[in-house]
């Protein structure tokens, strides 16, 4: 089973794709397929507000289906064939195993990596009657504890970083709010409960340019994405780049065959252009990595998550 109080930590969406085709597709048609189960998924996936665990398992083949949801990575951990795959956020594979002692599987050893799939940032917004730039880190340090800020659950990228956020800034004490979703973490800045909150371009941008919300920046450098945002750093934020990211892997008794056709065919089809606008479009940039690109962004961000843990004292059961 998911460890206890995942549901209020994991909040995306997946699908699982069942092959139905029988025959060994060539690899330009493998590459077609991916591309597709991949625009399906974030398009039909990521953007529901349902509550699943981080991950889908992906058979693919010639054809691909969406046609029912799969919740727990301890099932991806078990599986024992060559076509069952995960697709990831990054608690699951960084910060899970420091926050839930009892997590049911190791992300160090129960999985294959096979590729960072996509990226996006995450907008600081608060509410429109407040400062923005340098001058809302200042109110915020005298506000104290008297300001809150909201997360979608203890653990979650929203908490983690504004933790780590408050220890760049300095001297700021806000306290956190959990919320079931980003939604009611919007209303509740909009209705002056909570002051600020670091949530997904996709959900901040609309309120933002409706003049309901105010963008105070993104947790790392300029970004497509939201090309009208500047990055914390010119607020005088240094030194903090935190993004959500989604990742492609398998467990560990993937084949070695498997696993490099894939780590061929999985950046081949994220760099599909029609994929790529699609992702776009849903508030993501397509990337493609190698697999030793994914363990490179896993180490970085363990290692990050991992201080703000420690240093916070933050433990989940």
């Amino acid at each position: 089973a998911a460890p206890a109080g995942s549901d209020e930590w994991f909040k995306a969406t997946y699908a699982y794709a069942e092959c139905r085709h029988q025959q060994v597709p060539s690899s330009q048609e493998l590459v077609e397929d991916a591309a597709k189960i991949f625009a399906d998924l974030y398009q039909q996936g990521l953007t529901s507000h349902r509550r699943e665990a981080g991950f889908a398992a992906i058979q693919i083949g010639r054809i691909a289906h969406l046609v029912d949801y799969f919740r727990d990575p301890v099932d991806l951990a078990k599986a024992r064939d060559d076509h069952t795959l995960g697709v990831v956020i990054n608690g699951n594979l960084t910060s899970a195993k420091m926050l839930y002692p009892k997590l049911g599987y190791d992300p160090a050893k129960d999985f294959s990596l096979i590729s960072l799939l996509t990226t996006a940032p995450l907008v600081l917004v608060a509410p429109p009657n407040l400062p923005g730039g340098a001058e809302f880190f200042a109110a915020a340090r005298a506000a104290g504890s008297q300001w809150n800020y909201g997360s979608v659950g203890l653990g979650s990228v929203g908490h983690l970083g504004m933790e780590l956020l408050q220890t760049k800034v300095g001297k700021m004490s806000a306290v956190h709010v959990p919320y079931p979703g980003n939604p009611q973490i919007v209303t509740a800045i909009v209705g002056g409960q909570v002051q600020m909150a670091l949530v997904p371009p996709g959900i901040a941008m609309p309120l933002v340019h409706a003049g309901r919300l105010r963008a105070i920046g993104l947790s790392g450098g300029r970004s497509t994405l939201v090309p009208d945002v500047a990055p914390l750093s010119e607020a005088g934020v240094r030194d903090f780049k935190l993004e959500v990211w989604t990742a492609l892997v398998g467990p560990a008794s993937l084949s070695k065959a498997a696993q490099q056709r894939l780590s061929v065919v999985v950046p081949l089809a994220m760099h599909d252009a029609q994929t790529r606008q699609l992702l776009f479009n849903q508030g993501w940039t397509a990337v493609g990595t190698s697999p030793e690109g994914l363990r490179t962004r896993i180490q970085e961000e363990t290692a990050l998550l991992g201080g703000i843990i420690s240093t916070r004292g933050i433990r989940l059961e």
